[in-house]
């Protein structure tokens, strides 16, 4: 099996500059193209990876990805006015933006070059550059977040510092994904060469199973949806407290391994208030053509049964008899999709506003559910290793300004924390199939695909990813 592209919905455009900037791009390289002596390289860090998210790329796996249509690059001096500026645009299809992987990550970059008027005097600045989707539901105060970043020109004052986004998605459990990097920057002699590193500035979880019990009560009323129930659920997203602007060492034992890493932040605020957020929730109408259990092993059922020759009911895996689907393929399941997945499993996921544990509340939870009859009919807690547990390290979080304290996490109640990806089973890839003869395997090679089992256990434990800066594995318990 490969490692395939996550997701299908690339955008085929060409690379464009704002129009009225006479700045040169370049694409990466030592520095010996700029003439003018000002560069700056911007690089956006894939760093990992539910069905659709509302904006931006659909979360379908751990791999590691991004899909962003704008890149806003803005240097501010010291009195806070800006000194130049540049909107790249079309991002992902570009020459111009050159993929990277090497030892400092992978992900896509691109050196601007300041040139003429654009050119900026000796003195102390601040760049913020920050990585979106066109159609964005993010806003600053009432106006959307790209209208405010266009409204960013040269000679305006814009307080960029800790910008404060507002999720306007009509599920405000869900979010988009969005990058965002900081850095100072001392101009000499009117040169300078500086390089900027956007990460992903919310959290991401997803849901992988197989052996989907096929639960009744007394009442003959049976589950027909999974739902992801969060303890909470913020509003808004803090775009600050970058790598290297602020604490160098948060979140580390070892300061000497990694001494930029900055993981342990809560950058999300404004609880929407309530009990309890359904982050996302799994039709297994979507998944299966019809639900039922023919061999009574409290299972839903893959394929339709057949007696063998000793009368033993099996799986008859003749043409037509699949029940399972895989949703992304159509009706005849015969067409591409954006990602394959083990036979008989689900999958769902979404990108989330990072937010601060719930004291005395489980943060995570899997519930079946029947929604005609509103009934929940099993929960399963959803816990964390004890070894991706912070307890006794420092966090950051928001609370009008930045705030850090030493905190205490226990397996089921912990923070959800700003790049960090948080999954229930094993997906690295979205396509793991390499030659498509079989894009949806009932038992992948490599196990690169590897759902939780729901019939083993109450609780689910969570797996978290470092290439987002760390994934998470988590157990159902």
């Amino acid at each position: 099996m490969k490692k395939g592209l996550v997701f299908s919905s690339a955008i085929l455009a060409t690379m464009a500059l704002a129009s009225c900037s006479s700045n040169e791009v370049f694409d990466g390289g030592d520095g010996s193209q700029a003439s003018s002596g000002q560069v700056i390289e911007i690089a956006v860090e894939n760093a990992g990876s539910g069905l659709e998210s509302r904006s931006g790329r659909p979360l379908y796996s751990s791999e590691a990805a991004q899909d962003i249509d704008n890149v806003k690059v803005v240097i501010v001096d010291a009195s806070g006015n800006v000194a130049a500026e540049e909107m790249i645009e079309n991002w992902m299809t570009s020459d111009k933006v050159i993929a990277y992987d090497d030892a400092s990550g992978h992900g896509r970059k691109i050196r601007i070059e300041l040139t003429g008027d654009d050119k900026i005097a000796d003195g102390d600045y601040t760049v913020y550059a920050i990585g979106y989707s066109g159609d964005t539901s993010y806003k600053v105060g009432t106006e959307s977040l790209h209208g405010f970043l266009n409204s960013v020109t040269k000679g305006s004052s814009k307080d960029l510092k800790d910008l404060a986004l507002i999720n306007q998605n009509t599920n405000r459990a869900q979010a988009e994904e969005i990058f965002a990097g900081s850095t100072t920057l001392n101009v000499v002699n009117k040169k300078f060469s500086q390089g900027v590193t956007l990460h992903r500035q919310v959290a991401g979880i997803f849901t992988y199973v197989k052996n989907i019990p096929y639960i009744f009560n007394k009442d003959g009323v049976v589950g027909t949806k999974l739902q992801l129930v969060a303890a909470k659920t913020n509003l808004n997203l803090i775009l600050g407290n970058f790598y290297g602007m602020t604490l160098s060492n948060n979140g580390n034992q070892d300061a000497s391994k990694e001494p930029n890493k900055l993981m342990n932040v809560v950058n999300g605020t404004a609880d929407r208030g309530g009990v309890e957020k359904v982050v996302y929730t799994i039709d297994l109408n979507d998944w299966f053509k019809e639900l039922k259990d023919v061999n009574n092993d409290g299972i839903l059922d893959r394929y339709e049964y057949k007696q063998d020759e000793s009368g033993k009911l099996v799986e008859d895996k003749g043409d037509g008899k699949q029940i399972w689907k895989n949703p992304l393929r159509g009706v005849g399941q015969d067409q591409p999709a954006a990602a394959t997945f083990v036979k008989g499993s689900a999958f769902g996921g979404e990108f989330i506003i990072p937010f601060q544990q719930v004291s005395g509340t489980v943060t995570f939870q899997l519930r079946m559910v029947n929604a005609a009859e509103n009934q929940v009919l099993r929960t399963w807690s959803i816990s964390l290793p004890d070894d991706d547990l912070i307890s006794g390290s420092t966090l950051q979080w928001w609370n009008g300004a930045w705030t850090n304290g030493t905190v205490t996490e226990s397996k089921s109640n912990y923070s959800v924390l700003r790049n960090h990806l948080y999954g229930v089973g094993t997906k690295d890839s979205a396509d793991p199939d390499t030659d498509g003869t079989n894009p949806d395997p009932e038992t992948p090679t490599p196990d690169v695909d590897d759902p939780q089992d729901l019939t083993t256990k109450q609780d689910i434990m969570l797996q978290v990813n470092d290439n987002w800066e760390v994934i998470h594995k988590m157990e159902v318990e």
